[in-house]
């Protein structure tokens, strides 16, 4: 690693300020928030695109039927049924696998920050912390999930309150492994703020008063600000010693750089 470069992270009101040294770590966690909100948005955008279609439709009508009062001939077929195309917009959202993805960001975030801590960018050493030191990731959750100093958590504390670091993972490993919900403490819903999940909510505490249920949404947020909260830290930790921060962020810097993806645009072939 270059020690000759000069290294620095460091917040300015509402722009965070980085050497470019740093610059490859930022593109890789941006190109990832990215993909997040384009997965998070893909049943928002068709939602967008059905009502759209509808109106278009509606308007198509409103001049055909103008041909009609006026006598022109007016003789085109279709292939296909326009009403059909509307139908074909409907999506069930896959929320599990919202879930899923919004997890592999978060341990893309945790694995950083073990090549951060324990000042490694072996991929066997940060693998084995990532799956076998389970003080280490609960440690990680406590500190930048289920934390005031995160935003999201700070907002819905009400709601988050019960969640563990433990149930986190339990909740993980049986999306990811089974593509199922554990029974535990955390259950999946749609939009918490939607009327169908506040009332399977309320059918559920009555038994289980202690259940949670968050949303895609939910996880995204956290996750979001989560990463937020880590660049903090890093900012924070520039500022009490640069030397030290100097040395630990080049392992996150040579993390990135020989294993992130690297983004290719399609305009750009």
């Amino acid at each position: 690693m270059n020690s000759n470069k000069s290294t620095y992270l460091f917040f300015d009101t509402d722009k965070v300020i980085i050497s470019q040294d740093i610059v490859p770590v930022f593109k890789f966690l941006i190109e990832i928030e990215k993909e997040m909100e384009v997965v998070m948005g893909f049943g928002r955008r068709l939602e967008d695109i059905k009502n759209q279609y509808k109106e278009l439709l509606d308007f198509v009508l409103f001049l055909s039927n103008k041909l009609k009062e006026n006598g022109i001939d007016f003789n085109y077929k279709l292939k296909e049924c326009p009403e059909s195309f509307v139908d074909k917009l409907y999506l069930n959202v896959p929320i599990r696998s919202q879930m899923i993805v919004n997890f592999a960001v978060l341990e893309v975030l945790f694995a950083l920050h073990i090549a951060y801590e324990k000042e490694t960018y072996d991929l066997n050493e940060i693998k084995k912390v990532a799956t076998r030191d389970n003080k280490f990731l609960n440690g990680f959750l406590r500190s930048y999930l289920l934390t005031e100093e995160n935003s999201y958590f700070k907002k819905n504390k009400q709601r988050f309150i019960n969640i563990t670091a433990i149930g986190i993972r339990t909740f993980r490993n049986f999306l990811t492994h089974f593509f199922s919900i554990a029974k535990g403490e955390i259950m999946v819903s749609f939009d918490t703020l939607c009327a169908e999940s506040q009332e399977l909510e309320q059918i559920v505490k009555r038994k289980r008063k202690n259940i949670v249920f968050i949303s895609p949404i939910d996880l995204y947020e956290l996750v979001k600000a989560a990463n937020v909260l880590k660049l903090m830290r890093w900012s924070n930790d520039y500022s009490d010693n640069q030397l030290e921060f100097k040395r630990k962020i080049q392992f996150v810097i040579n993390v990135v750089s020989n294993h992130g993806a690297v983004i290719i645009k399609k305009n750009n072939i």
